[in-house]
């Protein structure tokens, strides 16, 4: 066990780590809402921990989750669709708008493990990134009248792979109905609001090239 010295410095160590997430995840929400300020005619839809599940109601118990499963901004993902009544109905033209926060590159997918992952399986700070994804997801045929953004395509289809993006080769992914591209930087680069317009601007018009849409 460790001595009573070693335990309130580690605990010292917690505080000072709580401050610096507070900062961090103020920041970042921040951030995002700028890059939203960006797209105008898109408004809130869903947001969606990417690797495990949301932190549990206040009526359910918390024991026996994982860790992970309050940490919900470590790797997010934020929807954004059209307003009106229609907002929720995949339409040929529509488009989705995914804002994905990746707070360290070191994380292994664990949707559908047993155990929990380790802290270790991130590997070191200073070789891993934190990294923003802007994807749109551009619907190119009307799906059912049953269908909605966040099941039958967000959750449905594979978002573009990383190891493309990577090498420099980032392409149309073309899944049936659904048609995406994606747009990654890393948030150290996002330092002050003209960088962030800056990045949008440029992922904009990336967009409008790539999908063929107008996004004035």
């Amino acid at each position: 066990m460790p001595s009573e010295n070693n335990l309130r410095q580690a605990l010292e160590d917690v505080r000072a780590a709580y401050r610096l997430l507070y900062a961090y995840q103020r920041r970042t929400l921040d951030t995002i809402s700028l890059v939203i300020d960006q797209f105008p005619d898109r408004t809130f839809y869903q947001w969606s921990n990417l690797l495990c599940d949301m932190p549990p109601a206040r009526g359910k118990t918390p024991f026996g989750r994982w860790t992970w499963d309050f940490m919900p901004l470590y790797n997010t993902s934020f929807l954004f669709t059209k307003g009106g009544d229609a907002s929720n109905y995949p339409q040929q033209g529509d488009w989705l708008l995914e804002v994905k926060l990746g707070t360290d590159s070191g994380h292994a997918e664990f949707w559908g493990r047993s155990t929990e992952p380790s802290i270790a399986d991130l590997g070191d700070v200073a070789d891993t990134k934190s990294i923003l994804s802007l994807i749109v997801w551009k619907c190119v045929e009307t799906f059912p009248k049953n269908s909605n953004w966040y099941n039958d395509v967000w959750y449905a289809h594979p978002w573009p792979s990383m190891d493309v993006i990577e090498a420099g080769n980032a392409a149309v992914v073309a899944d049936g109905k659904i048609h995406s591209f994606q747009v990654d930087t890393l948030l150290e680069e996002l330092e002050d609001r003209a960088s962030v317009i800056r990045f949008t601007s440029a992922a904009k018009a990336t967009f409008a090239s790539a999908l063929d849409m107008n996004l004035a």
